[in-house]
């Protein structure tokens, strides 16, 4: 159960990369916290790195194909982990954006 996105194909279609200049992807692990016991609830969320980066650059292409069917210059984005994201979420992250971005050929 991956729950770290709470961006929708109905949300991608709502923005406007004309108006937009940068967009910036924090999430937390997605966990839910449990007030009366003073936890998180194991299993509640996306604890794999793995997973989690997959479901960041599922994101991330979900914006820069709304700009190529819009016909406008792809968006810059920001991508870091908030709360319960740990390290290895991080260096997930980053290798999977690297070959993204190579694949893109952002990088040559």
């Amino acid at each position: 159960d991956t729950r770290t996105s709470t961006i929708t194909d109905s949300d991608m279609k709502n923005l406007n990369p004309k108006a937009i200049r940068t967009i910036v992807l924090y999430p937390n692990s997605g966990e839910d916290w449990d007030a009366v016991n003073n936890c998180w609830e194991e299993g509640s969320g996306c604890t794999i790195a793995e997973d989690f980066a997959n479901e960041m650059l599922r994101c991330i292409r979900s914006i820069h194909n709304l700009c190529r069917e819009m016909d406008r210059p792809l968006l810059p984005v920001i991508v870091g982990g908030c709360c319960r994201t740990t390290p290895s979420t991080i260096w997930e992250m980053r290798r999977k954006l690297n070959q993204y971005a190579c694949d893109e050929e952002f990088i040559k």
